[in-house]
């Protein structure tokens, strides 16, 4: 009788230091899990700058190539008039 007590002991010590690992494991994940969050959060942020300075470079080109338009045309106008 006294060995059935002596092996339930064991058994729990047995799963009490499973337990124990696996809650170390889980607060491992967990730490890299936040790392990860972290450097997603990041990345996303470096993607919006990116992505926002992308459109200012988009649209001052835009606007650069619709000025050399606009002055092309006052010049074709005034060297026109200049003609007649």
């Amino acid at each position: 009788f006294e060995s059935y007590f002596s092996k339930l002991n064991r058994d729990i010590v047995i799963q009490s230091s499973k337990v124990e690992d696996t809650s170390k494991k889980v607060g491992c994940a967990r730490e890299n899990l936040l790392h990860v969050f972290k450097k997603r959060k990041v990345l996303e942020k470096l993607r919006e700058r990116y992505e926002k300075e992308y459109k200012e470079h988009v649209l001052k080109m835009e606007n650069k190539h619709f000025d050399e338009i606009a002055i092309s045309k006052f010049y074709y106008r005034h060297k026109k008039k200049q003609i007649h």
